[in-house]
């Protein structure tokens, strides 16, 4: 399968004509599921570019322009560095890895096609048929076009965050300062019971890249103050009884089977409609070991 036609458009010129969006997070496990040999390396470098991470987070929060602003003089850098830094990330299509426990991987994938557009949040497994979705965010380019705000999430729990960000593993390709990790996986957080501690762990992080210590506090409140998603609540659903029904997202709806393999149940959920996690499972079409192992990695599941 060949890969979908790319062209090299700047976001202040972004998309002359926008497609249905509806669907666009379906067609995006298309493109990733179906066409990673066609699809540019993962760029792990681009993190050491100067301006990376106020580009990365003034356009996932989808600053303004005075917020932008602020925020960039609080990391260090101006809005100008933080244009130019972003041109370089999206790149039509960038890929960046995080490899953590049992050979799960949290994958980061941001495209410019002509109608699709946005970041999408992924975990995958060699031994899966299909990556497993967390967040999808278009919110930036969504303004600055004019075009209606598609967005699922949130992604993860703050337990579940620190966890993947705190358990790198080191034997695979990719990511794996913790500190980094912990900012990539930002966006996806939505969580009503992120702990007191978190605005010093997120200035911790912004320290370690580069920002400067006497405004790392600022930056931190002012992300935690404004969060991208709901503020959820995250459970771990009871296991279902023979033929229940339980929600499989989007809107499809699955009968628990009377014998054999069951639903995992050692998974977080949440509360947030708008997140694909919201009442099912966060990988489709896995058996229940794999959900166990699954399960583990995340740091909700049995040891």
């Amino acid at each position: 399968m060949t890969a979908p036609a790319v062209v090299s458009t700047s976001l202040a010129s972004a998309m002359g004509s926008v497609g249905c969006v509806s669907e666009l997070w379906q067609s995006w496990q298309v493109l990733i599921d179906g066409c990673d040999d066609d699809l540019p390396l993962p760029e792990e470098g681009l993190l050491s570019r100067p301006a990376f991470w106020t580009a990365y987070l003034v356009r996932m929060w989808a600053m303004d322009a005075s917020d932008g602003h602020r925020f960039a003089e609080w990391l260090g850098t101006d809005t100008a560095g933080a244009d130019a830094a972003w041109e370089l990330y999206l790149n039509n299509v960038c890929q960046l890895r995080m490899p953590f426990d049992d050979g799960h991987s949290v994958w980061v994938t941001s495209c410019e096609f002509p109608t699709d557009w946005g970041t999408d949040y992924s975990i995958r497994h060699p031994g899966w048929g299909r990556s497993a979705h967390l967040a999808y965010i278009s919110r930036y380019v969504a303004l600055r076009v004019g075009t209606h705000e598609h967005q699922e999430g949130p992604g993860l729990s703050w337990r579940e965050l620190t966890h993947i960000a705190n358990t790198p593993d080191q034997t695979a390709p990719g990511i794996h300062d913790p500190h980094a990790r912990l900012l990539l996986l930002l966006p996806t957080l939505g969580d009503a019971a992120v702990l007191a501690d978190a605005v010093e762990v997120i200035g911790t992080a912004l320290v370690s890249v580069g920002v400067p210590a006497t405004e790392a506090m600022h930056a931190a409140r002012f992300l935690l103050d404004r969060p991208i998603w709901v503020a959820a609540h995250w459970t771990v659903p009871a296991e279902p009884a023979p033929g229940q029904r339980t929600r499989r997202w989007p809107g499809r709806l699955q009968t628990a089977a009377s014998g054999g393999e069951r639903p995992a149940t050692g998974i977080l959920q949440c509360d947030a409609p708008a997140s694909p996690r919201f009442g099912a499972p966060v990988a489709q079409s896995i058996t229940r070991e794999q959900s166990d192992r699954l399960a583990r990695a995340l740091g909700s599941g049995a040891a």
